[in-house]
């Protein structure tokens, strides 16, 4: 057991003294002014020459409650839901769902007892930028980016003025959405907030397979209610320093539906959480500049199941400090040193106490920018509760030999650390547990090519990924209880095709793109018997594939998708399965807008074809459904 005051007695020590180490280097006198309009990360855009990475466009992250829906209706990664308002997780490249990081604003949000993110609970309408990123990167983000990251941004635009925007959408089974968030923003301020609140019935109708009749039978019990709030401000002190700040509280309950074999339940449970996050940016002068970071995170997991009488309340305390500096060496060359320590507390029944993980790392990138070539180098040694974790590093280089040509590669060791849950649980927990690690290798093509005076673009991206994850930690039957051990090895590869084709003119805007997956993600263990070796990892499609059009013509908006999610295995040995499916997608709409509004509404018509579909085994999916959905922005510009 671990003493929390001591250990956040250390955390004030370290972060007074960087404080007074960068307070000795302000100093400096500096005429370099703050960017007035956006302050970016500096390792998400100055190291990113040779990853395939993809940006979900706002105006698609709003029309959806959650990051779930938003990834499930493009495809582009796998997403493991267990239906609407349940638990949502993602596999991005054939790894589990705690090999992707999640990221906001620089902060890895993954919960530290489970390890992953429910993408269900991520309210995507505050959020002003999504970007996954594809492949290994733990010598950037930290233990969990070995299939890649999904990143989450709030942006501050200064100068801007008063804005609100809204959003109230009513759907099938109950379903009701309503969103408001207001934003000032002076010359030298801005003030944000915003409120959501989220909610269904969910009782729609399926069709037991386990049961004789065919008679449709309607969901019970999995209603749920999800409230939020994001707060955020940021002010420019003076020409070199800038001091922002963010706030996400949400509140998310939920009724867990049965399943097909048991379709009575009434288990209950709550997801909340409440973030503070603080960032100060110093520049010093044209090559020198500092980011510090602070947040603590205050999680709960409260699950309640009177019908197997347990009562479980899981709470997690978070606190992460960190410290990056950006020196450019030239107009080619960037280097990115930088300091993180992250402790983090879990208060659960099944503990034999509080316990604690305590990670500090130290990470240095560097960026080198050519005429035609441009490469990364990074890497990352860190301790966690003292120990040593293992050394990890990635290197990518991009090539452009022609105008509309662009080769890139990459290789990486990346690594995760075991959970909470796996080193303390009561009983099964393993102490003795090491880190996942493994190596990847990618290779790209990137091919961009305008015709016709530009109104028309041509895109296509294309991808080879190979990865091999040693020490894979697996929970298996140990006498009367599970416990978590390190047996698999497991061998991932594949091929990733984007093709997007646009077309703009002065009326009309049209993006279609087509997104193909191809993975082989198996168990190489040598330790493992016949029946599993070489077999396709559990819940990973080996085909997937979508298609999506979204345009606007003099004011109408029109959006469809298909997505197709090939053959998934429950079982190790491959023997039991759930069939393909294809989902269609259809939206209309309409736009007005002037100097100072903006409204539209859409309607939606989701799995048109009525598709009778599972994601998870034993849990249903519902059949066509629908939702209407309006939106309206103001803006008040800033007298000048």
């Amino acid at each position: 057991m671990y003493s929390f005051n001591k250990d956040l007695l250390n955390i004030r020590v370290l972060i007074l003294f960087i404080i007074s180490l960068s307070n000795a280097y302000s100093q400096t006198d500096s005429a370099v002014s703050i960017p007035l309009f956006e302050i970016k990360g500096y390792r998400l855009e100055s190291f990113k020459s040779g990853e395939f990475s993809t940006i979900i466009d706002k105006s698609n992250t709003q029309r959806f409650e959650n990051l779930g829906q938003v990834l499930s209706e493009s495809n582009e990664i796998f997403i493991k839901s267990y239906g609407i308002g349940s638990i949502a997780t993602s596999s991005m490249r054939g790894g589990s769902s705690s090999h992707t990081a999640v990221l906001w604003n620089g902060f890895n949000i993954n919960n530290s007892l489970t390890g992953l993110s429910d993408l269900s609970l991520i309210n995507t309408y505050f959020v002003d930028e999504t970007k996954l990123s594809y492949g290994g990167a733990s010598a950037l983000w930290g233990s969990g980016a070995v299939g890649g990251a999904i990143h989450l941004r709030n942006s501050f635009q200064f100068g801007q003025g008063l804005s609100i925007n809204s959003k109230y959408a009513i759907g099938s089974f109950s379903s009701e959405s309503r969103n408001i968030n207001l934003e000032w923003s002076g010359k030298k301020y801005v003030l944000g907030l915003g409120l959501s609140n989220n909610k269904a019935e969910n009782d729609f109708e399926f069709q037991n397979p386990f049961t004789s009749d065919e008679k449709l039978r309607r969901l019970q019990h999995a209603g749920y209610m999800n409230n939020g709030l994001h707060g955020k401000a940021a002010f420019i002190l003076s020409s070199k320093q800038l001091l922002s700040f963010n706030i996400w509280y949400q509140d998310f309950r939920r009724n867990l539906p049965g399943t097909f074999s048991s379709e009575r339940s009434e288990a209950t449970q709550r997801d909340q959480f409440l973030r503070l996050a603080a960032e100060w940016k110093n520049h010093f002068n044209d090559q020198t500049s500092l980011k510090t970071r602070a947040g603590y995170f205050n999680e709960l997991v409260d699950y309640q199941d009177p019908l197997s009488n347990i009562s479980s309340e899981n709470r997690l305390h978070k606190i992460i400090f960190e410290s990056e500096a950006q020196f450019r060496l030239s107009d080619r060359d960037i280097l990115n040193p930088g300091f993180n320590n992250t402790v983090s507390i879990g208060v659960v029944d099944s503990y034999q106490g509080q316990e604690l993980l305590n990670e500090t790392a130290i990470f240095a990138a560097y960026h080198r920018k050519g005429g035609k070539i441009h490469f990364n180098v990074s890497g990352r040694q860190g301790l966690l509760n003292g120990t040593m974790l293992p050394l990890v590093g990635h290197s990518d280089i991009l090539y452009q030999p022609l105008q509309d040509v662009k080769l890139r590669a990459k290789v990486s060791r990346d690594f995760r650390t075991p959970t909470l849950n796996d080193l303390y649980w009561e009983p099964g927990g393993n102490p003795d547990l090491r880190p996942e690690s493994g190596y990847g290798l990618e290779a790209g093509l990137d091919f961009t090519k305008d015709f016709f005076k530009k109104s028309i673009e041509l895109e296509y991206s294309g991808t080879l990924f190979s990865r091999l994850v040693n020490d894979w930690i697996i929970w298996y039957p140990n006498g009367v209880f599970w416990s978590p051990q390190n047996i698999a090895k497991v061998w991932s590869r594949g091929v990733e095709n984007r093709f997007s084709l646009n077309y703009k003119s002065k009326h009309t805007d049209i993006k279609s793109t087509i997104f193909t997956n191809y993975v082989l993600s198996t168990n190489r263990s040598a330790n493992q018997s016949e029946d599993i070796f070489d077999r396709q990892l559990i819940y990973v499609p080996m085909y997937s594939a979508s298609w999506r059009i979204d345009g606007n013509s003099n004011g109408f908006l029109y959006a469809g998708s298909v997505s197709y999610n090939g053959y998934r295995y429950t079982s190790s040995d491959n023997f039991e399965y759930l069939d393909p499916f294809m989902l269609f997608n259809a939206e209309i709409g309409y736009r007005l807008e002037n100097d100072k509004y903006n409204a539209q509404v859409r309607f939606g018509v989701y799995n048109i074809l009525d598709e009778d579909y599972i994601l998870i085994r034993n849990r249903p999916m519902p059949g066509r459904n629908f939702k209407l959905t309006l939106l309206i922005n103001y803006l008040k510009p800033l007298k000048q």
